[in-house]
Order: structure tokens, then C-alpha cells, then sequence
């Protein structure tokens, strides 16, 4: 089995793994609204997690071009939005990265807040 079918399978639900994270810190957070949400810091190796940041980032970004997109911009505003962008870490492949850094050389930290990763 190669990385691109194990990803598949955890996508489709055909393979659930557990990782070794350990939840180090949680609670809530204040949102823009006033409200709050939940948020957790967890520490330890984990494919499911670093699929996930791959799956919910790169939608992310999906969406933002697509609605500038829509913008009509002309070519030099768009290139002044896409240049205001960071992008430093879209070649990222978290999932590639816990394929092969799974010694205890490397230490893995999650943030998710309201169920969304928000770091590694």
C-alpha cells in the first residue's frame, strides 16, 4: 500500500487509526462574534490529525481563490492580493511528514479549535 491509498482509506472511513496524541491543554476561546469555542493542544504522532490539517487547509485555500476569483480584479490588483497572501506553506504534505517522521526524534503538537486544526 502506498501513502496516496492510505490517505484514501482514512478519507473514506475503510481505515481508522490511532495515533499516540495525548491531549496537553484545553478550553475555550474567545471568537470575533463574543461567543466562545472549544479549543485542545495535542501532543504525540498522529496520521488522522495530520490529514486532517492537509484536507481542511488545502479547502481553505480552494475557497479563498475561488472567491478572488469572482472578484474581477484586474491583472494588477490580482497579483496585489495573491502577493498579500502567505503561501510559504502550501507544498506542505502533513500527512507525507507523519508517514516518515515517526521516531522520537520528532515531536508532534496539534491545535484544534472547534474541531478544525489550527496548527501543527
Amino acid at each position: 500500500m502506498d501513502i496516496e491509498e492510505l490517505r484514501r482509506q482514512i478519507d473514506s472511513g475503510e481505515l481508522a487509526l490511532s495515533g499516540s496524541c495525548n491531549c496537553i491543554e484545553s478550553g475555550k476561546l474567545n471568537n470575533d462574534s463574543g461567543g466562545a469555542i472549544e479549543y485542545e493542544i495535542n501532543h504525540g504522532w498522529d496520521m488522522v490529525s495530520a490529514n486532517s490539517c492537509d484536507r481542511q487547509w488545502g479547502a481553505f485555500d480552494m475557497r479563498l481563490f475561488e472567491h478572488i476569483r469572482k472578484q474581477g480584479y484586474s491583472d494588477e490588483k490580482l497579483n496585489a492580493v495573491l502577493s498579500s497572501i502567505p503561501s510559504e506553506h502550501s507544498h506542505w504534505d502533513w500527512f507525507k511528514k507523519a508517514a516518515n517522521y515517526t521516531d522520537d526524534g520528532y515531536e508532534w503538537f496539534f491545535m484544534f479549535a472547534d474541531g478544525k486544526p489550527q496548527g501543527a
